[in-house]
């Protein structure tokens, strides 16, 4: 394998190594990569190409930003990029996302805690690896802080998973990582509780046809 093959390799997986590339590319090419022992500095490299990829398409479309994000974390949090170079950017990125649509917002509120799925976690990079957990943090209390609707995050779907349900848990992914990594753990169960009672109302009875009194007679 090459290292032009390589860094194919790394793009192509979004910078994954281990079991997923394994999964992702084969035994065979995985042991390749593994071989040439690519060193932090050529890594740091593709690393700013993947996170400059994704500034550049969260610029073209806010909504459906939310991959984006996980994948220029992930860059981040593999410790390779000079955390200086992109941490206020990428803060700066995260406000303009306040104007995404209610499922994007859910999935980047967790992601900025601790992904139940994956792991990743904003509290934990912009709180331990960069001077920002502060402005992060007062960021992310106004992301939380939208109305969310008493829906079904998948209409099409009717067994879907409620959208108020997942903003609850994303709230408190978010929550108790940042009281876990910015040490501010007396307040976020209270903090919990406001969020989802402010933005968590049960939506008022919408009227059907079947519930339109007759008066012809």
């Amino acid at each position: 394998m090459t290292i032009e093959e390589a860094k194919e390799l790394y793009m192509f997986c979004n910078g994954n190594e281990g079991y997923y590339m394994w999964h992702e590319a084969g035994e065979k090419e995985t042991r390749e990569y593994s071989a040439l022992k690519i060193s932090k500095e050529v890594k740091a490299e593709w690393d700013k190409e993947i996170i400059e990829k994704n500034l550049g398409l969260i610029d073209k479309e806010i909504n459906n930003s939310s991959g984006c994000v996980s994948r220029i974390l992930e860059a981040l949090l593999r410790e390779n990029v000079n955390p200086d170079e992109y941490a206020d950017r990428f803060l700066s990125t995260l406000e303009k996302l306040m104007a995404s649509d209610d499922m994007d917002k859910i999935h980047i509120i967790s992601t900025m805690g601790e992904d139940r799925l994956n792991h990743i976690s904003g509290c934990q990079y912009f709180c331990l690896h960069t001077v920002y957990g502060d402005k992060m943090n007062m960021i992310m209390q106004r992301f939380m802080d939208f109305e969310v609707p008493d829906e079904l995050s998948l209409p099409q779907f009717p067994k879907s998973v409620n959208k108020q349900v997942l903003y609850k848990d994303a709230v408190e992914d978010y929550c108790r990582s940042y009281a876990k990594y910015g040490g501010r753990g007396d307040d976020a169960e209270e903090r919990i509780n406001q969020l989802c009672q402010k933005n968590c109302k049960p939506e008022a009875h919408t009227y059907g046809l079947d519930d339109i009194p007759d008066t012809s007679r």
